[in-house]
């Protein structure tokens, strides 16, 4: 917006409200810089009025008002004079990871990691060393499928096969599957919906209540049978 001293100098008395003389070209800016200030002007009363979008933060804006900062892909709300962040591009990960068509081998009764060798998408990159570590805040579904199979050994015994979604150590969710006298192979399906927080981790233990060597339990992927998890934010 112009300031008063921007404005040009006028020659003869300088007095515009009583008449003072003035050339052709001193009324040529005057005009111009008169037009420049009405412009501005404009443009607050449209900023004080309606919803932005840009990287600036807008300013003496009337509370609830709405802010597209472009800079940093958030969606921001005037409230009590600050802007507020209601939503952000990247505040909704997600997350594919599978086996690769890689089978893992399970030989003890006691909790181990489900490996994952690939990702088809880690949106944020929250995602590593097989397990998910949280750092937006918020509620999640977790989805897995884990294809299994009785190798190397009897098949004619029973197994109580567990997967359990596991919270920064602790057991918090799990899905079953049985094994009778002469199944060699099933799957087990999980869906979770959880509230995460920031810096919470997350994975999968796989269990076998009854495994007895020299009997092996393996997670399969050869295809259709894969295994997979996926993670998504949902609100």
């Amino acid at each position: 917006m112009p300031k008063l001293s921007e404005f040009p100098t006028l020659t003869g008395n300088n007095n515009l409200v009583q008449g003072g003389t003035y050339s052709h070209t001193e009324h040529n800016a005057w005009r111009r810089k008169l037009q420049d200030l009405a412009s501005n002007l404009n443009v607050a009363v449209a900023e004080r009025e309606g919803n932005f979008s840009g990287t600036s933060e807008p300013e003496d804006i009337v509370n609830g008002k709405l802010w597209y900062d472009s800079g940093s892909k958030a969606l921001k709300v005037r409230i009590n004079g600050l802007w507020e962040t209601i939503v952000t591009a990247s505040a909704y990960p997600t997350i594919l990871v599978h086996k690769n068509n890689t089978d893992q081998v399970f030989s003890t009764v006691s909790d181990t990691l489900i490996t994952w060798n690939a990702e088809s998408w880690d949106t944020e990159g929250e995602f590593t060393a097989n397990q998910w570590t949280c750092v937006t805040p918020g509620v999640y579904v977790i989805s897995a499928h884990i294809s299994w199979a009785i190798t190397n050994g009897l098949t004619n015994s029973y197994h109580e096969i567990a997967v359990n979604l596991v919270k920064n150590g602790n057991t918090i969710s799990d899905s079953f599957d049985s094994a009778l006298a002469g199944d060699s192979q099933g799957g087990i399906s999980m869906n979770s919906i959880i509230k995460a927080n920031t810096g919470e981790v997350y994975r999968l233990d796989w269990r076998d209540e009854f495994l007895v060597p020299p009997m092996v339990t393996t997670l399969s992927d050869t295809p259709p049978a894969h295994t997979w998890l996926s993670i998504a934010r949902i609100a």
